[in-house]
């Protein structure tokens, strides 16, 4: 007998505990929060995209960091 799927909502807390937990980007990248899902990824360090990789295929748009 085969396992059922787990719900969406048990993937992403499972996810989102994963992603919590402390790591360090690779050389040349430093470690970004996503401004709209609040994940953590790493990212080139001259690059200026403040979304991580899911939020920016799914089009949402970058949002303003006020100072």
């Amino acid at each position: 007998m085969t396992e059922k799927p787990k719900p969406a909502a048990e993937l992403e807390e499972e996810a989102r505990a994963i992603n919590a937990q402390p790591w360090e980007p690779l050389s040349g990248m430093e470690k970004r929060q996503c401004p709209w899902c609040r994940y953590f990824f790493a990212a080139l360090i001259d690059s200026h995209e403040p979304r991580c990789p899911d939020c920016v295929k799914a089009g949402r748009p970058p949002r303003l960091r006020l100072r």
